[in-house]
């Protein structure tokens, strides 16, 4: 994968923070993150790294990939692979982070909340219903 991402880069870069970057890459399944400041600079990316694909005998697969575009504003991004529109998305989560198109925080937010509740709330049922604990020790701990 190193070597298909370093053949099939482009001359577009984004800057984050003071980096330039064009691409970042994570491996669990395969989750690419081709980063271009317009439609046209992701088509020209993923047709490179599509091609870079075939020249190394790996598929390139239209059915499992995605595509979040992100931007100040709803907008839709139409991007193509071997004549296959690939499915926009509104929001994407990774290895416990979702990435949302309008750039806002609250549904990453809203999400970490929740997981803490979920956590919260098991671990309030477990020492609820735990026989070793008295009802002196629940109240102690406010139960």
């Amino acid at each position: 994968m190193n070597w298909i991402t370093s053949h099939s880069q482009v001359d577009e870069d984004v800057i984050v923070g003071s980096r330039r970057i064009n691409c970042l890459l994570f491996v669990d399944d395969l989750v690419l993150l081709l980063l271009a400041s317009s439609q046209r600079g992701v088509q020209h990316a993923l047709d490179r790294f599509a091609a870079t694909c075939d020249k190394t005998g790996l598929k390139f697969s239209t059915k499992n990939t995605k595509v979040l575009c992100i931007s100040g504003k709803p907008s839709q991004c139409t991007v193509q692979v071997s004549d296959n529109t690939l499915k926009q998305v509104v929001k994407f989560m990774y290895l416990g982070v979702v990435f949302t198109g309008d750039r806002r925080r609250n549904k990453e937010y809203d999400t970490r909340i929740g997981k803490v509740n979920a956590a919260l709330r098991k671990l309030v049922i477990s020492l609820v219903t735990k026989r070793e604990f008295s009802n002196k020790h629940r109240k102690s701990v406010g139960f």
